[in-house]
């Protein structure tokens, strides 16, 4: 889908806009794998907080204002050029939301920690490495779908991301039965973090993939095609932004 509409803005002499914007998108992913990787690093080898905090608080502040960047244009670019496609400037400014929202909640983990949190080597800590791992591996696939409209690459990464953030849930629903509970309210909140980022890469790839008014509702289209859930049934829609 992506790929037509943003012919669209090239024949119609508008590939400024998007090569400025896309750029801006890039460097917010990047930031954003950028503070997720110092929060998740810190927390899992207990490191002392204080030496990444500046650098954390003042990459988020880029991401907000890289984000606030992107909306600005385009909504300059509507005003001056009315006709202009307008669901692509949607399109467009709902993904710069998902990639700020990475960041937040990476900062939201480092947060966590400050405050006390600690992911002791219990049986769910190789868990938590692995799914670090995953979404470490996840950021450049997704710029690239991003980028080139690779559809095939896009699916790949959304089946993937999907499992992920299923595996999620079942590790906090795991946890119900932990009786030392402060490791087990600090591992429900991480997992928790860590399944809403995964579900915004995730957002990313569907809108390569998936009209506009189906961006978050991948899940409810395809869930059948990939993955049987065989305890609960279908649910009423798994978007990154939902409990």
């Amino acid at each position: 889908m992506l790929r037509e509409l943003f012919k669209l803005w090239k024949e119609a002499d508008e590939h400024r806009l998007f090569d400025e914007v896309v750029t801006d998108f890039e460097r917010i992913l990047a930031q954003g794998r950028k503070v997720t990787t110092l929060a998740l690093r810190t927390l899992l080898e207990e490191r002392d907080p204080e030496p990444v905090r500046a650098e954390i608080y003042r990459t988020d502040h880029e991401i907000n204002n890289l984000e606030q960047s992107i909306r600005r244009r385009i909504v300059t670019h509507l005003t001056i050029n009315p006709r202009s496609n307008v669901t692509s400037c949607l399109i467009l400014m709902r993904l710069a939301k998902d990639g700020e929202r990475i960041g937040d909640y990476g900062k939201n983990i480092y947060q966590l920690y400050c405050r006390g949190g600690r992911v002791p080597r219990h049986h769910l800590y190789p868990e938590l490495v692995t799914l670090f791992a995953l979404m470490e591996a996840s950021f450049d696939p997704t710029i690239k779908a991003y980028k080139e409209s690779q559809a095939d690459m896009a699916r790949d990464a959304i089946q993937r991301l999907y499992k992920a953030c299923k595996h999620c849930d079942e590790l906090v629903f795991g946890l119900l039965g932990e009786t030392e509970v402060e490791c087990a309210v600090t591992y429900a909140l991480v997992f928790r973090f860590m399944k809403r980022i995964l579900g915004h890469l995730k957002n990313i790839n569907t809108s390569v993939v998936m009209p506009l008014d189906k961006l978050d509702f991948f899940d409810d289209v395809l869930r059948f095609q990939f993955y049987e859930d065989s305890t609960c049934g279908p649910e009423a829609g798994t978007s990154s932004e939902k409990s």
